[in-house]
């Protein structure tokens, strides 16, 4: 389920697409949110600010080869569609 989430086009892995990359989502108790980050201009990164609620995993776009990938929606279309995602 979460590999339609995973972005399987050329140029997907973690990285070369700049803020849509590494971008963490807690999953727990049926709900998925994702933490408070800012953008690190310097290192084209997220940075995390919070850690995961103690019911929560941190669930990372990773591809069938083990390699972290990107989400395929970028973060201000995932954060809006946040309850769509279950």
């Amino acid at each position: 389920m979460w590999a339609n989430l995973r972005s399987g086009a050329a140029r997907t892995r973690s990285g070369r697409r700049g803020r849509s990359s590494s971008i963490d989502l807690c999953v727990g108790d049926k709900k998925v949110r994702i933490p408070k980050m800012e953008w690190n201009k310097e290192k084209r990164e997220w940075t995390v600010l919070e850690a995961p609620k103690r019911n929560e995993e941190t669930l990372y776009p990773l591809g069938d080869d083990g390699k972290q990938r990107i989400w395929s929606l970028g973060h201000e279309t995932l954060r809006s569609s946040l309850n769509d995602i279950r």
